[in-house]
């Protein structure tokens, strides 16, 4: 293992929302699909010279009554980044617009699954998202026939890249 050079500063949540569904059937099939949930990122470069970044990450859950979902929610986390001196300024974007989002993904995932556990209902367990797809805009690919489909920001899939269903 060796350190990120992507180092956290400091991360907050600017928005914190979590509602229990007063309609949700907890004998019946929950019937949650990846459209809806949203995730929606910005990266930006706040001072090139210290290599600073800010990476706002919003995580919104809102599904209709026939997918009998427990909770709905919406969380917003904002991340501080410095990139440390001995990683190659050219790379930086690439960086900070693949690893915040990742990083901050997984603080408001646990995150909102600690909410939900304090509620009536289980928690949903939201599924890992990919990030790659800033890095693409970023970095030209050298062999685009051996590159995966890309992913979008937001655009969540099992390991089958099927729907998924919860108990």
């Amino acid at each position: 293992m060796r350190p990120s050079p992507l180092l956290l500063e400091r991360y907050f949540f600017s928005e914190v929302a979590l509602t229990a569904s007063k309609e949700f059937k907890p004998e019946e099939l929950v019937r949650i699909t990846d459209e809806y949930i949203k995730v929606e990122h910005r990266t930006k470069g706040t001072d090139a010279e210290s290599r600073l970044w800010e990476c706002t990450l919003r995580v919104q859950f809102q599904a209709p009554p026939e997918a009998n979902a427990p909770y709905a929610f919406v969380v917003e986390c904002v991340g501080l980044f410095k990139i440390a001196n001995a990683w190659p300024s050219e790379k930086d974007e690439w960086l900070a617009k693949t690893n915040a989002p990742a990083v901050l993904f997984g603080m408001a995932r646990e995150f909102i699954r600690s909410l939900m556990c304090a509620g009536p209902f289980s928690a949903i367990l939201l599924p890992t998202v990919n990030f790659t797809d800033a890095a693409d805009k970023v970095v030209p690919t050298e062999k685009p026939s051996e590159v995966a489909e890309p992913v979008r920001s937001g655009q969540l899939r099992g390991p089958t890249g099927r729907l998924r269903e919860f108990m």
